[in-house]
């Protein structure tokens, strides 16, 4: 795959790309009216001939997407922190905040005696 002679489809990504700087793959698909398989497989040719580069990352709910700009590489992106630790912080912030663990431990308080052992033991 050269990028030599550039398709009119090559020419439309990289028109997309340099009027809006940030986008992912799925924005630059939509934007130049070609198929996602295609553009993944073009960005990767403009990338190693360093006409464009990765801008950044944008997280999503499992993984990160890879915003794109004009030009070759000026820094290295850092990946997004996701490890389990973090994770797990984030998490019980949010059980705190909603109140999750004080709904659960008033459950547990407020559980009723059985009927047939209250009556066995005498408890009205």
């Amino acid at each position: 795959m050269s990028t030599r002679n550039d398709s009119p489809a090559l020419a439309r990504i990289i028109a997309y790309i340099d009027t809006h700087p940030g986008s992912t793959f799925r924005d630059i698909a939509a934007g130049a009216f070609v198929s996602k398989t295609w553009v993944t497989k073009q960005l990767t040719v403009l990338r190693k001939a360093d006409r464009i580069h990765v801008s950044g990352l944008r997280g999503t709910g499992g993984g990160s997407l890879r915003k794109y700009a004009i030009g070759p590489q000026q820094k290295p992106v850092k990946p997004l922190t996701s490890d389990k630790a973090h994770q797990a912080q984030k998490r019980r912030e949010w059980r705190l905040k909603t109140g999750l663990y004080e709904a659960r431990k008033a459950d547990r308080r407020l559980a009723k005696m059985d009927p047939v052992l209250s009556a066995l033991l005498g408890i009205t």
